[in-house]
């Protein structure tokens, strides 16, 4: 995923990266490890947000969700229950019916923002170029 951010990016990465894994002789973590490590944090960590204040509250990994893939038509979406003194608990809801063997997708970026923007966002943090990934109505439509 690295190949969408500038040198200047790379860098920055590769240098947390080596300095992550000279932390402790004990860790065993090697700077490409370390590389990796960050990477997969960007991509599937998700922010937090308290309901109540809409306040971000922190960032959780949640394995399984980064098995759902991006699609501006979106099928399912996720959100959070924060109890107090609870670890946060991340739902996924669809938003239509899904049908048998159809693929749950939900939006890696705010369903809100215009595409420009969208693809902006997808390309920097995620890698995913815009140009070559259509929603499923745009392929349906250009299939007609």
């Amino acid at each position: 995923k690295d190949s969408a951010l500038d040198s200047e990016g790379k860098e920055a990465v590769w240098s947390i990266a080596q300095l992550l894994s000279n932390l402790h002789e004990s860790l065993p973590l090697s700077a490409e490890g370390a590389r990796s490590l960050l990477f997969a944090i960007q991509c599937n960590a998700h922010t937090i947000v308290d309901p109540a204040s809409e306040q971000a509250v922190a960032l959780g990994l949640f394995p399984l969700v980064s098995m759902l893939n991006h699609e501006f038509d979106f099928n399912c979406e996720h959100g959070f229950t924060v109890t107090r003194g609870e670890r946060p608990l991340l739902v996924v809801r669809a938003t239509r019916p899904i049908l048998f063997g159809e693929e749950c997708c939900y939006s890696y970026v705010p369903p809100s923002l215009e595409r420009g923007a969208a693809a902006v966002l997808l390309k920097k943090g995620y890698g995913i170029d815009q140009s070559v990934t259509h929603s499923k109505k745009e392929k349906e439509d250009a299939e007609t």
